[in-house]
Formats: structure tokens, sequence, C-alpha cells
């Protein structure tokens, strides 16, 4: 028993650093981790820009754009069209904006083109606010190619536009964002407590104020300084009103408080976590872990087999699958722990197969499926990844804005030059998803091992 029990405390505390490193990361780490899944990304997106200042001249002089003296009205034209009338649009009135560069109603045109990545208008658009000297316009633009970064994880390019805002110029909420930034760039490179210094700029009361307890706690855990972490998740815990926010940060804290032998802390944390959250598997998982530092074998067992029976399995499932049995073992129930380890194993065995299954499907879309394929793997991306984090969005967005082009490339004499651009983004979107499922078919595969392994154990007594 004594070998079951060393065994059982290796599982669950090896489970316990995985869960907790990840659930220490910052928040906005978190959403942006795909950013960089695959080497080739950085090149393609350039590649989509230049196809992009190829594409326009030829564009428009076969379609030439209606003429606005408004900038506000451009806006609202350019917000309601698709990527290449907005494009279009935005082009063909460039000297309008230039000349009403330093106007607010120029901001959603420039969010606009942030979003559908015309690196070169902007770089024009950037110029021209430089020769205009404003202050004020420079600041926000700035701050929006901050974001730009922010969303393709970017950090240091984030760290750069950031030091080129003055956030006394910007509007009180994007002058706390622009504090939440700093300190997401200094997480991100490592400098916990500079982010400390940005975090606690932010006041109560502000729309960031939850997000920045929350961070300030993560950085104030990779110091060691617990007791205050735990201060800021409860203050962001109080603060927010998204629900599902606080469920994230009550798993955080239950997590942290579990690190740190608060054992029933942690249950108390995980049991506020709402039953339809997409923390819930991990607060279950939390629950099970909890029990069983506390020897209470029958309660992990109880969360372990209640996660087994979770639907689609995200990677809280697969794990319970695996520490199901060893509850069992510990709990003397040699025969239940042997039957949980011949599901586990079924439960594996049938994932890798449809893992396969999914990357051979994908290989034979061809460009137009491929985006709906890929787009509906992401929304099953805690299944089938093994975390929320799907396929970078830029990069989606860049395929969508080139099936848009493709009509008229060929037109335009560009037929071949998009006919390369387009299998590049084709090929690159293909890697990045079978390098997701590989990486957690191989997963799947070691926990298959291990629950061979448990498997040979029992029966080696």
């Amino acid at each position: 028993m004594l070998q079951s029990r060393c065994l059982y405390q290796g599982w669950y505390r090896s489970w316990l650093r995985r869960l907790t490193a990840l659930l220490f990361a910052p928040f906005a780490l978190w959403c942006l981790a795909a950013a960089a899944e695959s080497e080739g990304i950085d090149t393609a997106d350039s590649r989509y820009q230049a196809f992009v200042e190829q594409f326009f001249p030829p564009y428009l002089q076969k379609h030439p754009q209606p003429s606005f003296e408004d900038v506000a009205a451009l806006a609202t034209a350019v917000t309601e069209a698709d990527a290449v009338n907005a494009l279009a649009l935005v082009r063909g009135n460039l000297a309008l904006l230039l000349r009403n560069g330093t106007k607010r109603e120029t901001v959603p045109l420039l969010e606009r083109l942030f979003d559908l990545n015309d690196g070169p208008t902007l770089q024009v658009i950037a110029e021209g606010l430089k020769n205009a000297g404003d202050p004020v316009a420079l600041s926000r633009y700035y701050f929006l190619l901050a974001k730009y970064h922010e969303r393709r994880g970017n950090w240091r390019a984030v760290k750069t536009a950031l030091g080129t805002v003055n956030p006394r110029l910007l509007s009180a909420a994007d002058a706390h964002y622009y504090q939440l930034l700093g300190g997401y760039v200094a997480q991100g490179l490592k400098d916990h407590r500079g982010a400390i210094k940005h975090y606690k700029t932010i006041p109560e009361g502000s729309p960031y104020f939850a997000h920045a307890r929350l961070n300030e706690g993560t950085a104030l855990l990779r110091q060691g300084w617990w007791t205050e972490a735990h201060m800021e998740f409860e203050k962001a815990i109080r603060a927010t009103t998204d629900a599902e926010f606080r469920n994230r940060t009550l798993t955080v804290l239950g997590y942290s408080q579990l690190n740190y032998e608060f054992y029933k802390d942690a249950r108390n944390s995980f049991r506020k976590v709402a039953l339809d959250s997409a923390s819930t598997n991990k607060a279950l998982m939390g629950i099970g872990l909890a029990a069983a530092y506390q020897s209470d074998f029958t309660g992990a067992a109880n969360a372990f087999a209640l996660l087994t029976e979770k639907s689609p399995a995200d990677l809280s499932v697969d794990e319970a699958f695996l520490l199901l049995p060893l509850a069992w073992a510990e709990l003397g129930d040699e025969d239940a722990a042997s039957v949980a380890y011949q599901v586990a194993i079924r439960h594996y065995e049938n994932k890798m197969q449809n893992l396969k299954k999914l990357q051979s499907q994908l290989a034979d879309k061809n460009y137009d499926d491929l985006l709906t394929a890929v787009n509906e793997l992401d929304q099953r991306a805690a299944e089938i990844y093994g975390s929320l984090d799907g396929v970078p969005a830029f990069l989606l967005a860049n395929y969508q804005n080139l099936l848009l082009m493709r009509g008229h490339s060929s037109a335009l004499g560009l037929a071949q030059l998009f006919a390369n651009v387009y299998a590049d983004y084709k090929n690159l979107l293909q890697r990045v998803v079978e390098q997701k499922i590989e990486r957690r078919w191989e997963i799947l595969n070691h926990y298959l091992s291990q629950a061979k392994f448990g498997v040979a154990q029992l029966y080696d007594k």
C-alpha cells in the first residue's frame, strides 16, 4: 500500500505543478499564447501586407471609390464595409484622412485599418501624423499600434509602441489600459516587479481594475508573496461583474491555496465556481487534488469520476481518467482501480485515433473548406487542442481577406502572385493546426503509457 500511496502522491503533485504553472500565467498571456504557434507566421503576415500593397493600385483604377468630404462619414462607411471595400475606401480617400488625421473621428478608421492589417497605409498615416506634430493624435496612434502587437503576443513591439505614447494625453479608460498593457509587457518579459508598478496605478472604479488585481496577484506569486497575492485575487473577485472572469479568478486562487497547502480554503474556492463555467472542469480537478492532499480519497474519487463523465473531454477530463484509478487504489479497491485503468486506456486510444483522423481530414481540405474546418476545430479547441487557444485570429483574418481578393486577382494581372501567397497561407494554416493536434496526441500518448504502467503495477502485486 505504501508503494501505491507514493505513486499516487507523485501523480497528483506532478499534476498540481503543471496546473498551477498554467493558471498563474498573466491573464493576457492565456489569450495570446497562440500568437507564436508556428514558424513562418511573421513571414506570412509580411507577405500578406505586401500583396495588399500590390493589389489595391490596379483595383482602384478599375473600381474608383466615392469621394468623401467628411471624415466621420468615411469612418462609418469603412466600419460597415467588408475588408476589400473598406481598404479601397480608405485608400481612395487617403488625402481626406491625412488632412483630418489629428481629429478624434479618425480613431474608428485607424482601428479598422489595424484590424485589417494594412501596414503600408498605416505607415503613411503615421508619417502624416508625425509631420502634423500633434502629440495627442500621435499618442492615440501608437496606443492602437501597441494593442495591435498585443493581439500578436509581440511584447517587445508592444513595449516599443508604448514608449511613444504619453498616457496623460489619452482618455481615462485608455490611460488605464495603457498601464495594464505595460504590466502585461513587463510580465511577458519576466519583470514582475515592474509589472506590479503598472498595475498599482489602476484605480478602483476603472473598467480594468479587476484585471489589474488578478495580474498583480500573479506577479506577486512569481516572487513568492502568496499572502499579498491572495489579497489581490480577492479584490478582483469582489470587483468584477463578469461572471466568467470571477470563475477563472476563483480557480486561480484555489490552485494557489492548494499549492501553499490551504486545502480547506482551496476546496471552498473551487466550490464557488459556477457549474456552467469554462473553469468548471479545472475547479473539479482542484477539488479532487485538494481532497487527495487531505487523504479524503473518497472525495477525490468522486470528483475525478464526475470529471470523467464530462463532455467534451478537455485536458482536465483526460487527466481525471488517469487519477481516478489511483484514488481507487488508495481506497484499497484494486478491482475498481483495474477497471478504471482499462476505461482510461480505451479513452486515450479512441481519442488519439480521432485526432489522427482529424489530421487526415484536414490535409484533404481545399482552400475554401479549410477556413470552415479550422473555425470548427477552434470552436472545439479545449477538446482537441487541450486549451482554449485556437489558431491566431489575425492569421485567420488574413486568410479570409485573401478569399475576398481572389475573384479580383486574375482581372488585375495578379493571378500568379495571389496563388503563391494563398498557397503559403493554406499550408501555414494546416501546419499550425497539425502541430496543435500533434502536441495533443503526444500528451495523450504519455497518459496512455502511464495508464498501462498503472495496470502493470497492480498486476505485479
